[in-house]
């Protein structure tokens, strides 16, 4: 089904065949669809799913709309859902809610649900505390394979995973593993102990989820045990919650390298205001351009007996940098958004001209500064205007290319990531020259 399909059913009010369509659909494909869909078609489609479907399709979710749908479904109706998902997807959900949904979604659990549920969202954020599910099995070492096999059966549909359970003594104290696969092999009369695996890779409570992904990636693991300072079984990490981690780790990575470290997996895109963006980004731009003046003093240590033309010369640097470093800087922003699906055929226009308008803010600012910089440093009215104002066409023109080069590739299904960066560079460095010493000519007079 598509948007526009969902959308004209709703219209229709054809609800019967919506709600057919949607229980032949998988649960993540129904998540994307309502991604994309307005709040009240979305709060309409997910009425129609069956309960189970509902808390698949609600797991699968953002955080923003899960907020949303919370925010149109009644207290009796969201704590069903809720009741229903794994613990590490609940801890998830109620981590970004306001304290006081929070209450009152848990005012119907159990007195050792809710100790459970604070107690985990007390764990530091990004640690394996927060990351880890209390849904395995764990066997104790002196069960037979028979023994096992039965609480397998009558525990195994509330729990995430029973690939690999998880040994331990009297105590809880993490022993061993054993997979599905060695209990099936071995007879029923076997002892667990003769047959778990007691070297095994686990973690503390306190680790931080990239030591964690690194754990995963080192050992090839589709689970990792996690323990407490006593060495007692407390939970497990399961492969999806690391994916995820991965991913929110590569993209903060990612932004950093292009200095946009305050973008965020947990800041969609579009919900970091331009002024925070700006904030974010600025701080680096101005110490490159007052690291690009010092290039350009050094420069006319040398140059001090030349003429004008010559010390118009010294801003090249500057000037260049500025221009390359906001391409890049955008470019970055675009392609991790088509990378992630934040931006797409929907909204790529409005994220597209958001990055315009960030980059002509910023580079009205940087040519205020150097414009003013280089009166006062030459002495000469005509350079502070030139210089300032070749800063923003430059800055203009590098964001402008910046946003829609990596979408222009995208859309001939050529890696934006590859051949950005090159020819960004190129194309500011030839159209960084052309604009400098064309408002130069015009406003000198040369």
């Amino acid at each position: 089904m598509t948007l526009k399909e969902l959308t004209k059913l709703s219209s229709m009010k054809d609800y019967a065949t919506l709600k057919n369509v949607l229980s032949e659909m998988f649960a993540a494909d129904i998540a994307e669809l309502l991604e994309h869909t307005d709040d009240k078609n979305s709060i309409l489609a997910f009425r129609l799913l069956s309960k189970d479907m509902a808390v698949d399709v609600f797991a699968h979710l953002s955080t923003e709309k899960q907020s949303a749908i919370s925010k149109l479904t009644n207290e009796d109706e969201l704590s069903e859902i809720v009741n229903g998902l794994f613990f590490d997807d609940k801890i998830d959900f109620l981590e970004e809610m306001p304290a006081n949904l929070v209450k009152k979604i848990l005012k119907n659990s159990t007195e050792t649900e809710r100790k459970l549920v604070n107690q985990f969202l007390k764990y530091p954020n990004n640690s394996a505390g927060s990351l880890m599910t209390i849904e395995f099995v764990d066997l104790n070492k002196q069960m037979t394979v028979a023994q096992a096999f039965e609480r397998i059966r009558t525990t195994a549909l509330d729990k995430e995973t029973i690939y690999t359970c998880y040994c331990v003594d009297s105590h809880r104290k993490l022993e061993g593993s054993v997979s599905l696969k060695d209990l099936i092999m071995a007879s029923p009369e076997t002892v667990i102990e003769d047959i778990m695996r007691k070297e095994l890779v686990s973690v503390n409570t306190h680790e931080d989820q990239e030591y964690i992904a690194s754990v995963f990636k080192k050992y090839d693991l589709l689970s990792l045990p996690v323990v407490d300072h006593e060495r007692r079984l407390v939970g497990i990490i399961t492969v999806d919650d690391v994916v995820k981690v991965i991913e929110k780790e590569n993209t903060e990575d990612f932004y950093l390298m292009a200095a946009v470290h305050g973008t965020t997996m947990k800041d969609k895109l579009l919900q970091v205001s331009v002024l925070n963006a700006i904030r974010f980004r600025l701080p680096w731009l101005i110490i490159t351009l007052f690291g690009g003046l010092l290039a350009g003093g050094v420069i006319g240590v040398f140059e001090e007996a030349l003429t004008a033309v010559i010390v118009l010369a010294m801003f090249i640097p500057v000037i260049m940098d500025m221009g390359g470093d906001v391409g890049i800087q955008t470019s970055t922003i675009v392609i991790r958004g088509l990378a992630t699906g934040d931006i797409n055929n929907k909204n790529v226009w409005k994220c597209l001209m958001r990055e315009v308008v960030i980059g002509i803010t910023m580079g009205v600012i940087c040519g205020v500064v150097i414009g003013a910089a280089g009166q006062l440093w030459q002495g000469v009215p005509m350079i502070g205007v030139a210089v300032g104002g070749a800063m923003i066409a430059t800055i203009t023109v590098s964001s402008f290319v910046g946003a829609f080069m990596p979408v222009i590739f995208d859309r001939f299904g050529v890696d934006p990531a590859v051949v950005s960066a090159p020819l960004i560079t190129t194309i500011k460095d030839i159209t960084g020259l052309v604009i400098y010493f064309g408002i130069a000519t015009l406003v000198m007079g040369i």
